[in-house]
C-alpha cells in the first residue's frame, strides 16, 4: 500500500451502509474511498432480510432485485405464546409492496460492486488501526493490511470520514 492517500471522503466499512454512501458520493463526482478489513465477497452474520423501505434504496442504486439470489418477502409473521399475526407490508407509493431476502455473502458483494462501478476506490482487507485528529477533529484514519498487521501503515487523510464499521465498532 502506499503511505499516504488523499480523498474528500474517507468510508471506514464496506458492508450495506458503507458501500451505499460510497456510490452515492462517486457518482456525484466526490473523490471517496471506502476500506474494509474483510475481502469480499465475505460471509457476514445477519438476518438477511430487507424491507420495502430498503428494497427502494437498492433499486435506485441500479441492482436488479428480480436477480436469481433475491426472494421476495409479502410480509411479516409474528408468532408470541398464544398468538400468530400476519402483517402484510403496506401499500405505498413511494416503495415497493414487497421485502427481500438476501444473504449477506452475495448482498454486499453487489453493493460494493456498485460503489466501484460508480467510481469509488476501494481498498480490501484493509483495517483501520486509528483515527488521525487534528484540533479535536478526524482528519482520515492510519490503515494496515489486514493480513499483515504488522507492516507499514498507510495514511489516509480526507476532508470527511464516514465510520460504517457496524456494531462491532471500535
Amino acid at each position: 500500500m502506499p503511505e499516504r492517500i488523499e480523498t474528500d471522503v474517507l468510508v471506514v466499512g464496506a458492508g450495506p451502509g458503507g458501500s451505499a454512501a460510497a456510490y452515492h458520493l462517486a457518482r456525484h463526482g466526490i473523490d471517496v474511498t471506502a476500506v474494509d478489513k474483510a475481502t469480499f465477497p465475505r460471509e457476514k452474520v445477519c438476518g438477511d432480510g430487507l424491507t420495502p423501505r430498503s428494497v427502494g434504496a437498492v433499486e435506485r442504486m441500479g441492482v436488479d432485485t428480480s436477480a436469481p439470489g433475491f426472494e421476495r418477502v409479502i410480509g411479516l409473521r409474528v408468532h408470541s405464546k398464544d398468538v400468530t399475526i400476519d402483517l402484510p407490508w403496506p401499500e405505498l407509493e413511494t416503495w415497493p409492496n414487497y421485502g427481500l431476502v438476501m444473504p449477506r455473502l452475495g448482498f454486499d458483494h453487489i453493493l460494493l460492486e456498485r460503489a466501484k462501478k460508480a467510481g469509488a476506490r476501494v481498498m480490501e482487507a484493509t483495517d483501520a488501526r486509528r483515527p488521525l485528529m487534528r484540533d479535536g477533529w478526524v482528519v482520515g484514519a492510519e490503515m494496515t493490511s489486514a493480513d499483515e498487521s504488522d507492516g507499514e501503515p498507510t495514511e489516509i487523510h480526507a476532508r470527511f470520514t464516514i465510520a460504517a464499521d457496524g456494531a462491532a465498532s471500535r
